[in-house]
């Protein structure tokens, strides 16, 4: 039994009230729920002294002030702004966004996000919000034309919050800085959205690493992996891996459900090769490996051409993302001036701007970099 539920017991058992649960989320209205919740903690913080407020400021890992100087995460977002190509609108959000959004577009457990009692959640995910925007413009453009295949370009700088427990994690923290990248639009075929997104969003970030290399952060043995999630999701179907326990393990560089159930398929690799194709007609994943080919034909050479010191390859283990991205997905990964290696870039297609909107012609490509990580472990050192 996990702790909320055994702490819901005990919540239960010590008010008397079998049927708790059922009057505050289904019985009483969202407008009457928000008044009671608010006379409560009106009521618990006048009851708080400064000391304890001070004590909650010193402890809770969800306040703690950012390592990296402000100075230096300003400069970092001035020098990606001016990198980003004009076709891309800036839009600064507000720091929350409307109640279940995250749960609602990408399925991630709702205990993972701050959740408010003014029926708004705290922004965990930059995307989200990039998308609900994107959403809205392109329904403007499909009122005027129902078959508008007119690309919506928007970006981002954010501070997130999430409420997993990143201390174990090297290099997460519980609020971070990130900016993000998203392009809305419509299937015009042949993958031809796909191709050209994913080349536009990784042409801007390996030029922008390329820019900063001059700029006090270092990258080095920068390499780009792109990935199907639906051979993940093919194989968790298969063997009959809990999509919980995978969810918990996305960080763990130790969990391989490739490995651990034999699947004969190798992980990360520079081409599609006879090997690979043979063990993906044993599993059934033909289909999302002709789409990687297809789309890593088109991406490939173009990008080699314009930064050819970076590495191009498949990840065909990828476990990040399950319920998150749709097919196509992609991480850059680089390593530090003391060699340490950490992920980047990460983003991927979605049907986000499909549920919104309605329409299975609808495409979305989000992705982001994490800037205070690349502030953090990236700036050159000092001589």
């Amino acid at each position: 039994m996990s702790k909320i539920k055994k702490a819901l017991k005990r919540i239960i058992r010590k008010t008397e009230m079998e049927n708790l649960i059922e009057v505050l989320s289904e019985v009483l209205s969202p407008t009457d729920l928000q008044s009671l919740l608010l006379h409560v903690f009106e009521k618990r913080v006048d009851a708080l002294a400064p000391n304890e407020i001070f004590k909650q400021y010193r402890q809770n890992r969800f306040v703690t002030p950012c390592a990296v100087s402000q100075r230096e995460i300003v400069r970092l977002d001035n020098e990606i702004y001016q990198a980003l190509p004009p076709k891309f609108t800036a839009i600064e959000f507000s720091p929350v966004i409307a109640l279940g959004t995250n749960h609602a577009l990408t399925s991630v457990n709702q205990k993972t996000v701050l959740s408010t009692i003014r029926n708004v959640e705290v922004i965990a995910d930059p995307t989200t919000a990039l998308t609900l925007e994107g959403a809205r413009i392109r329904s403007e453009l499909l009122a005027k034309n129902c078959r508008s295949s007119e690309r919506v370009r928007l970006s981002t700088s954010q501070r997130n919050l999430r409420l997993q427990d990143f201390r174990k994690i090297p290099g997460f923290t519980q609020h971070f800085r990130a900016f993000a990248l998203a392009t809305a639009g419509r299937d015009i075929g042949h993958e031809k959205f796909e191709r050209q997104g994913l080349a536009e969003h990784l042409g801007f970030y390996l030029g922008l690493l390329t820019r900063l290399k001059g700029r006090d952060w270092i990258t080095k043995n920068v390499r780009v992996d792109i990935s199907d999630i639906r051979i993940t999701e093919r194989i968790i179907a298969h063997y009959d891996v809990s999509r919980e326990e995978a969810g918990r393990q996305t960080q763990n560089p130790d969990f391989d459900i490739f490995r651990s159930h034999g699947v004969p398929l190798p992980s990360n690799v520079s081409d599609l090769d006879g090997t690979v194709k043979k063990a993906a007609a044993s599993l059934e994943i033909e289909k999302p490996l002709e789409f990687l080919g297809i789309v890593s034909d088109w991406v490939f050479p173009r990008l080699k051409q314009r930064f050819p010191k970076v590495a191009f390859g498949f990840d065909l283990h990828r476990l990040a993302g399950i319920g998150y991205y749709q097919n196509l997905c992609f991480k850059v990964t680089a390593e530090n001036s003391r060699g340490e290696r950490f992920p980047l870039i990460d983003g991927g297609m979605s049907d986000w701007t499909q549920k919104l909107l309605s329409s299975r012609k609808e495409r979305l490509l989000t992705s982001g970099i994490g800037t205070e990580l690349l502030a953090k472990k990236f700036t050159a050192e000092k001589k």
